[in-house]
């Protein structure tokens, strides 16, 4: 996978059983490889945008809580909880709804984050819970057949805050319309996410209000 490690933890299962640096290297509990050939950390080449896709009745807690938390829901317990994204521009359908049947009864949103913040794939998710390969291959199957792409999706076992959102959209005439944006700023080697009490983000007036629809 395109990743640069800036710890000397494997950045999909946390081991500290790993070989290299944070250019390439090998993770010898999981297996993940990881390498990194370009010199801007936030907007190397080969990074896609990424969105986390929601609806309306959870636009409003998801802004007041400055983050979007990870998915628990059906998760089942030995399955780490994560945060998904996918890179597909227009709508994700393992949401549940087609984008204008959502955008119609509940009103259809997005959030795009910094490309960096969740370059884990569904093949790095399934490698690191082999033990349910039975099951992901069900979610796969399944969400193949609600016209998703598994290899669009996007994720990171850590909740995302708004110091790392890109901007908030909503699904509206037939286009994306910016509800708040930020211009990104490169984060520097080492820096942590800027959490939501340092850097202003969305705020619910303006913004979490347009989730009803």
């Amino acid at each position: 996978m395109r990743y640069r490690n800036n710890s000397a933890r494997c950045p999909l299962c946390r081991s500290t059983a790993v070989t290299g640096d944070k250019i390439a290297g090998i993770c010898e509990e999981c297996g993940l490889r990881w390498i990194w050939q370009g010199e801007d950390f936030a907007d190397g080449p080969d990074l896609p945008a990424v969105y986390h896709y929601t609806m309306g009745m959870f636009i409003q807690r998801i802004i007041q809580s400055f983050h979007i938390a990870l998915a628990k829901a059906a998760v089942p317990r030995p399955e780490r909880a994560a945060v998904w994204f996918s890179t597909d521009p227009r709508w994700e359908p393992s949401v549940g709804w087609p984008l204008e049947v959502a955008a119609e009864r509940y009103g259809a949103f997005r959030i795009q984050v910094r490309p960096d913040v969740a370059q884990l794939t569904w093949s790095d998710h399934r490698l690191l819970h082999q033990h349910l390969a039975e099951y992901l291959e069900t979610v796969e199957r399944v969400a193949r057949e609600d016209g998703a792409d598994p290899s669009a999706w996007r994720l990171t076992y850590s909740r995302v805050w708004t110091g790392d959102w890109l901007a908030v959209e909503r699904w509206r005439d037939g286009r994306w319309v910016t509800l708040w944006a930020r211009h990104p700023k490169p984060r520097e080697e080492g820096q942590a996410p800027p959490c939501a009490a340092h850097e202003a983000g969305p705020t619910v007036e303006g913004t979490a209000r347009e989730g009803r629809p």
